[in-house]
């Protein structure tokens, strides 16, 4: 999670591909839930960043992405989470 994108492999460049691709075939408002890496992958890639960890989304955050013409962009992060180690 640390690491970045362009040191991925193929099989984890596809899946960010096709989850990009899903987004951006989208003809109507939605709503999705979905895991934090899956979030951390959309908002990545909206903001060209290669970090592939870049905010943990706290749990039931909400992110919130427009599409236009095709193109995402990034309306707002979710929360973050505040984790305690003890």
């Amino acid at each position: 999670m640390n690491g970045l994108w362009t040191d991925q492999e193929e099989v984890l460049l596809k899946w960010r591909a096709d989850i990009l691709r899903f987004l951006q075939q989208q003809k109507e408002d939605a709503v999705l839930f979905t895991h934090f890496m899956v979030i951390n992958a959309v908002v990545g890639a909206v903001e060209g960043v290669d970090n592939v960890l870049l905010f943990r989304p706290d749990n039931a955050s909400i992110t919130r992405v427009s599409l236009e013409n095709g193109e995402l962009s990034l309306i707002e992060r979710g929360s973050e989470a505040i984790t305690v180690v003890r």
